[in-house]
């Protein structure tokens, strides 16, 4: 692992982000406890329009939060030599931000998957900084209007996680728009059937942005859990019966989206920590909606997404149920949590199974 020390100058500047961003001492007392983390997977930046355009996003946003006076861990998963042109800009356009240099650690690990550079980041969060919140995001999301109420509720022990509710999705690209819209409905179904609390109406989870409290909080079953270790210390593996079929009935393993970004919101709502959501008018990049939009590889990668997130969803929850049937949760969370060993779950295909009333049913 490689920590680029960026060269990072302390100036009297005075920030170029406007008076619309809240700058009580309040405020500032919750940014300087507040961990921004994000990835940046850009092998061909400077090279490809949209890797080129992603990064440079990226590094606004970085520059942003930073001025704010928020803390942030930044990933460069790609392989990034010494001369990568990526590295090279985000010097260049940190260079002359006005914050303590220590703010910014930024890494470099050649690492592949979705999951696995969530979780560094969000495990290097916690050990760089020691923060009562961290979040976990998309680096070139501009969420930089919103953080302030997205974290509000944490700070005033209102939550264990926050998640981001868009006021409207008609900035995003169509089949994403739409494939999101069906995952939300699907997922709070089936949260919903098995007796787990998920409010009244689907959430807008697809987006992936959490916010999460990093320190213990109380749980229906008498002793306290860290909302953070949900994200950070918990692993998942399939049986022995599963494990093979799940290779082949899968195109994303589920450490590529689901045990990192989705599982952590199922098993604190199952546990009684409060997931609360907060509604933002969020606005997609419209030249990235414009890339994405009729491209094949994104409309392939939403369809594989949404198949193996929402059934990978099914599988955890009805794992629960089993568990729960046989007497044996929360006792195996609990262990895995301490013990730092996986939860094991099945695989149940939903055209064979079915949840109805807080139980776990084989199909006629």
């Amino acid at each position: 692992m490689m920590e680029i020390q960026t060269e990072t100058q302390i100036t009297k500047s005075p920030s170029k982000l406007g008076a619309e961003f809240e700058r009580s001492a309040e405020a500032l007392e919750r940014r300087s406890q507040t961990v921004l983390t994000g990835n940046v997977f850009l092998p061909n930046y400077g090279r490809d329009e949209s890797d080129t355009q992603r990064g440079n996003l990226a590094l606004e946003n970085v520059r942003k939060a930073l001025e704010m006076g928020y803390k942030y861990v930044l990933l460069v998963s790609h392989r990034a030599e010494e001369d990568d042109e990526f590295v090279a800009e985000m010097k260049r356009k940190l260079a002359g931000v006005s914050m303590p240099e220590e703010n910014l650690k930024v890494y470099k690990k050649d690492i592949v998957g979705y999951g696995a550079s969530r979780w560094l980041v969000m495990d290097r969060a916690v050990r760089d900084f020691l923060p009562r919140v961290v979040s976990l995001q998309e680096a070139e999301k501009d969420l930089t209007p919103h953080i302030d109420a997205l974290t509000k509720p944490l700070f005033k022990g209102e939550a264990g996680i926050v998640t981001m509710r868009r006021s409207s999705l008609k900035s995003l690209p169509d089949e994403q728009r739409r494939g999101e819209a069906i995952q939300d409905s699907v997922i709070h179904g089936m949260l919903a059937d098995a007796g787990i609390p998920c409010g009244d109406r689907p959430e807008d989870i697809l987006n992936g942005t959490r916010f999460i409290l990093n320190e213990p909080v109380e749980t229906k079953y008498g002793r306290k859990v860290n909302p953070m270790d949900l994200f950070t210390k918990m692993n998942y593996v399939y049986d022995e019966g599963s494990a093979e079929k799940v290779e082949t009935v899968f195109k994303y393993n589920i450490d590529h989206y689901s045990s990192r970004v989705y599982f952590p919101l199922v098993l604190a709502r199952e546990m009684g920590i409060k997931v609360e959501e907060v509604e933002v008018p969020y606005v997609h990049d419209k030249n990235q909606t414009l890339l994405e939009e009729g491209d094949p590889k994104f409309l392939e990668k939403r369809i594989n997404q949404a198949k193996d997130i929402v059934a990978q969803h099914f599988d955890l929850v009805a794992s629960i149920l089993k568990y729960k049937e046989e007497g044996k949760w929360p006792e195996v969370l609990f262990d895995a949590l301490d013990h730092d060993t996986p939860l094991v779950i099945g695989h149940y295909e939903m055209r064979e199974w079915e949840i109805e009333g807080g139980k776990l049913l084989k199909r006629n």
